[in-house]
């Protein structure tokens, strides 16, 4: 593969998000989950956002005791 494919340019957008979002999804460091408790409290905490590897869709991931101890709060 060459640095002009393509599938390794961080602007690609197959997807057919709106241009607006494609260059804060490429410069993310993080972002915030927000969801709710059993009890229905709000809760958020910090997650890292990537591009899959289609480019079709952002996956998030987080360190394992921010959910946890998001519901004991």
């Amino acid at each position: 593969m060459s640095e002009d494919d393509p599938e390794l340019d961080p602007h690609a957008n197959p997807a057919g998000w709106p241009m607006q979002v494609v260059p804060m999804v490429a410069r993310a460091l993080t972002c915030h989950y927000a969801s709710l408790t059993r009890d229905e409290r709000p809760i958020t905490w910090p997650v890292t956002p990537y591009v899959n590897d289609d480019r079709r869709s952002v996956d998030v991931s987080t360190g394992l005791a921010y959910p946890a101890k998001a519901e004991r709060a």
